[in-house]
């Protein structure tokens, strides 16, 4: 098992939706809410996710298989991905998807219009030919 941390942001699906709701739907267990910075939330199945809330969640842990890598990269002001948006990123030779991006202690699930910073941290799956 693996502990991720997850910042409910605004208009996020889980706001506004109970622990019960979201389980069905994730193989992740809402382990810790804490809400207003850092007051605890005792997490059941009624417990209903607000925005703002910090979820941690044990999640199994991601085993690398010969087909699929992830790995970090940090984004560089003078990088081939700095400035660009999602979608007109090249692929190259070893085509990849990128799952996630950290930013300002943030975390974006890009889509092709997601415009790339420097600085960002980019979680990036390097999917075998």
């Amino acid at each position: 098992m693996s502990f991720v941390k997850l910042k409910v942001g605004a208009g996020h699906p889980f706001a506004g939706r109970s622990l019960a709701d979201i389980g069905s739907a994730t193989d992740m267990l809402v382990a810790l809410v804490l809400r207003d910075g850092a007051h605890p939330v005792p997490p059941n199945g009624d417990t209903v996710i607000q925005e703002g809330d910090l979820l941690v969640m044990a999640a199994p842990t991601f085993k690398e298989r010969a087909e699929v890598t992830l790995r970090e990269v940090t984004v560089t002001p003078h990088g081939r991905l700095a400035g660009q948006r999602l979608r007109d990123v090249p692929q190259g030779k070893h085509p990849f998807i990128v799952v996630m991006f950290k930013r300002d202690g943030q975390t974006i699930i890009p889509d092709g219009n997601t415009l790339i910073y420097a600085g960002d941290e980019a979680v990036i799956a390097t999917l075998a030919s």
